[in-house]
């Protein structure tokens, strides 16, 4: 897997729902919902310092530097 971004979810968006990805994902949003990763796939998910996240999150590869009120579940 290269270091590209494949999706990009800023922070001027608010989401409410559950996020499912593959891939790259880098996210600066604030999310109410979990965000799970198809078990199946090598994926990389970087939470920044201006996103909060509530509720679990499911990772292949993970970064957190933001905050998460839930559980974190990494798969490696």
């Amino acid at each position: 897997m290269d270091n590209k971004i494949n999706t990009l979810i800023g922070a001027d968006i608010s989401i409410k729902g559950n996020i499912y990805y593959e891939e790259t994902v880098h996210i600066e949003a604030s999310v109410e919902g979990s965000l799970v990763a198809n078990k199946q796939k090598d994926s990389k998910l970087y939470i920044n310092k201006s996103s909060i996240i509530k509720g679990s999150v499911y990772a292949t590869n993970i970064a957190i530097n933001g905050t998460v009120v839930g559980n974190v579940y990494a798969y490696k």
